[in-house]
């Protein structure tokens, strides 16, 4: 199946978080982005769905390693 990509309204909707959350996560580079020839930013959603899984695992380890 070839990649679904996304603009930041429509991956913030899908993703059920704030406009402003994708782009504050986008900022600091907590989830993949690319921008086409217009500048624009776009998303690939499984790339996006994996970062945010790693992320959440991380925070889980690191929540049991400080209990």
């Amino acid at each position: 199946m070839p990649p679904t990509f996304f603009d930041a309204k429509t991956l913030a909707w899908r993703l059920d978080v704030s406009y402003q959350t994708l782009l504050t996560w986008t900022r600091r580079g907590k989830i993949p982005h690319f921008k086409d020839g217009r500048g624009r930013i776009t998303y690939n959603l499984d790339s996006v769905l994996a970062a945010l899984c790693a992320a959440s695992a991380v925070a889980t380890d690191m929540e049991g390693a400080t209990e």
